[in-house]
């Protein structure tokens, strides 16, 4: 079984309004940059409002498959109503169609791989008077209008394990959490990239800053206080980033003590260090000859242009003093492990960048360029699974896993 593509969604929520068109309500509330619908697909009734967002990140498709999972399951009942919107970046998200049908391949995705500059992603708030993105606009007008009590975000990490973000305290949701995460074989990520420096309460909780609070790392662009997950705080709104592996790794998501975590961390900086000067070196060779540097070329400037700020942050002297030492392993595997995608999603875009072979003048000068990038995605694949032994999680399971995880949240909230 694999993903479902933003077509196939729409058709199949279009198939369960016509089935019970007293249970489902399917309605168009946006357009994407192209023009493509966003659609808002509503279930059940009830004064109380839960709004869930699928597809905000581009390469993670999970969320669609969640929500029409949840959908069914919470027609006809009372007391709170559910609106899911199906894709947030249905754009971007079509970029991704070429790995959809075939989860599990650890090279197909990458060499099929977008995911837009964080300027490009729906649930980032614009900085500096900028108009918001159309796709974010649209979230926006929605916790207004529906002023939920809980918003979900439906995301899916690449590898390691599950875990969900809270912008509040929710203590009753760890043994749902957990025991659906046991149910299913996925485990629970004992620090993740995204959160690294956020409380955590339990195994794969972790909370979010309020705004104004320390975020994740100085040099990233994203900042959780401008994100649509902090937006509905004026509302009471507990938001929920809810995120379900691609591929599980028993490696990254080891919570023993390492070992060593200073001379680990300096050989995550040197390797990110070295494969990110490769890939920009293929940059500088192919700029000339670029053609379709759109949407592409944006997001390899910023991935790569992120790397040396991400090397310096995660210094022994830096990193350690931060944290008070304490590093498992699972910790220091989730920063390996982010270093390398950051580097493997680049050369993935700037190779799909690339004149395609055969096309003319430009193609033949950057054969040497698609050789390399090619070269460098096969061997980096290969090292990834060598050290991580990543697990293909199935599509099925990655969205039970969601579904339960939204069902308890809002079974802990008045």
């Amino acid at each position: 079984m694999g993903y479902r593509t933003v077509d196939q969604l729409a058709a199949a929520a279009e198939r369960l309004v016509d089935r019970d068109p007293d249970l489902f309500l399917l309605r168009q509330v946006g357009k994407s940059r192209l023009g493509h619908p966003l659609l808002l697909l509503s279930a059940g009734t009830g004064p109380r409002n839960v709004l869930v967002v699928a597809g905000a990140h581009a390469n993670e498709p999970v969320g669609g498959m969640t929500a029409l999972r949840l959908a069914e399951r919470v027609a006809g009942r009372r007391g709170t109503s559910w609106h899911f919107l199906l894709c947030a970046d249905p754009d971007g998200s079509r970029y991704n169609e070429g790995w959809l049908g075939t989860p599990g391949s650890l090279t197909r995705y990458y060499r099929d791989f977008f995911r837009p500059s964080s300027a490009e992603q729906p649930e980032w708030l614009p900085t500096g008077g900028e108009p918001p993105l159309p796709e974010t606009r649209t979230i926006v007008q929605l916790l207004d209008e529906l002023r939920p009590v809980l918003q979900c975000s439906l995301h899916g990490s690449e590898m390691g394990g599950g875990w969900v973000q809270l912008t509040h305290d929710l203590p009753g949701v760890v043994a749902p959490l957990h025991r659906a995460a046991t149910e299913l074989g996925i485990p629970l990520d004992p620090g993740p990239f995204d959160a690294f420096h956020w409380p955590s309460p339990a195994p794969g909780v972790y909370t979010m800053p309020p705004p104004g609070g320390i975020d994740q790392f100085r040099s990233l662009p994203d900042s959780t206080a401008r994100s649509t997950w902090l937006y509905p705080f004026r509302y009471g709104t507990v938001s929920a980033v809810i995120e379900a592996p691609q591929w599980a790794s028993e490696a990254a998501t080891d919570p023993a003590p390492h070992p060593a975590p200073g001379a680990a961390l300096r050989e995550i900086g040197a390797t990110l260090r070295h494969d990110a000067r490769l890939v920009v070196e293929q940059l500088d060779a192919a700029r000339p000859h670029l053609q379709r540097p759109e949407p592409m070329l944006p997001a390899v400037e910023e991935f790569l242009g992120n790397a040396p700020g991400l090397a310096r942050d995660w210094e022994p002297s830096v990193l350690l003093r931060e944290t008070g030492h304490r590093l498992n392993t699972g910790r220091v595997a989730g920063l390996d492990v982010a270093a390398r995608r950051l580097v493997m999603r680049s050369a993935a875009m700037l190779l799909r960048a690339l004149p395609a072979p055969g096309t003319g003048p430009a193609a033949a000068a950057t054969a040497g360029v698609r050789g390399t990038l090619e070269r460098l995605l096969r061997q980096w694949c290969r090292r990834l699974e060598r050290d991580f032994a990543p697990r293909p999680v199935p599509v099925a399971d990655q969205a039970e896993y969601q579904a339960r995880v939204a069902l308890a949240l809002l079974d802990q909230l008045p």
